[in-house]
């Protein structure tokens, strides 16, 4: 016997503080797995953050959310298959079970399968999919299958520019944030940065020159530090500055956020290009990135990046120990 899938009403009284975006569910209820397990995982907090930064399950996160991202539900089995892999993957807390290989062998299936016509695999779901299985493979550390996964997203891009294909904003930032958060996490190698996407572009108030400057202490420390590096601390502190005048009820505002997500991509993704030229400029480097991770305006940047970048910072400090500076 079937099992029907939930309502987004049932949803909503299940998951009270975040469901996927509504009719994100098949209306048909002919989903590809079993919904009730997909309530399951939804209803785990573990979860919440899973998807992240591929979409989020925060109805307030509007320009994020899943719709947002892929204007369809989950009617692709690709896609739903690399959906319960995340969720299921962050239940388990980073290791893979036979639950989640079992999710994550039928999603490779699907793409393999697509991939044999580039012109039909040129899609936000597809390229979602990818990304949620690149995702998934920079928690475990594993460079090579990052970068395989992301060589596909490249390819995709240049199909869609070659023939005019339409993607999302959403989708974009997806590319992006999964992008360099693979970077951080696995040190795999880049294929777009904070200039690639109009989408992104982020560029400073001049109606608020007091915001871009460095703090008194870093002042005094200027003649250390490199220009590029100096730049980065402004938009930091600049960013600080915006957070405490937005009032509470701005907040949810979503030109608001997304371009106070884009002065954090711009922030983030010139550190990763920075050299670090000594041990304490490193340092620098991983605190100034920490500081701009805490500072997001929502849940967005997964918990795992700050861990990661704190246990990178003190292992830098530790290097850096006998450093005169």
């Amino acid at each position: 016997m079937s099992r029907r899938a939930p309502t987004s009403l049932t949803l909503a009284r299940a998951v009270p503080l975040f469901s996927l975006s509504a009719g994100a569910l098949d209306p048909f209820e002919t989903l590809a797995v079993d919904s009730s397990r997909l309530q399951v995982l939804l209803g785990n907090h573990k979860a919440r953050q899973a998807p992240e930064p591929v979409f989020s399950v925060v109805e307030s996160l509007e320009f994020q959310n899943f719709r947002a991202v892929f204007r369809t539900g989950l009617v692709d089995p690709a896609l739903l298959n690399a959906v319960m892999l995340s969720f299921a993957f962050a239940v388990t807390e980073g290791s893979i079970d036979r639950e989640c290989l079992g999710y994550q062998g039928k999603a490779i299936s699907f793409i393999r399968e697509r991939m044999n016509s580039l012109d039909e695999a040129a899609s936000e779901s597809t390229i979602g999919t990818i990304l949620l299985l690149a995702g998934v493979e920079a928690r475990l550390g594993t460079t090579s299958q990052v970068q395989l996964h992301m060589g596909a997203v490249q390819r995709l891009l240049e199909i869609c520019r070659s023939k005019g294909v339409y993607l999302t904003g959403g989708i974009k930032r997806a590319i992006f944030w999964q992008d360099l958060n693979s970077s951080v996490l696995a040190g795999s190698h880049r294929i777009v940065d904070h200039t690639t996407f109009a989408e992104l572009e982020w560029t400073r108030d001049p109606f608020s020159p007091s915001f871009f400057r460095p703090p008194p202490g870093f002042q005094r420390l200027s003649h250390l530090l490199t220009r590029e590096l100096i730049e980065v601390i402004e938009d930091i502190n600049a960013l600080q500055c915006i957070r405490d005048v937005v009032p509470q009820s701005k907040r949810g505002d979503v030109m608001m956020m997304a371009n106070i997500n884009n002065h954090i991509a711009s922030i983030q993704s010139r550190l990763v290009g920075l050299p670090a030229l000594s041990p304490v400029l490193k340092c620098c480097h991983l605190a100034a990135y920490l500081c701009s991770v805490m500072l997001c305006c929502t849940i967005w940047c997964a918990l795992v990046i700050p861990s990661h970048l704190s246990s990178q910072l003190l292992q830098a400090l530790q290097q850096a120990r006998d450093d005169p500076v």
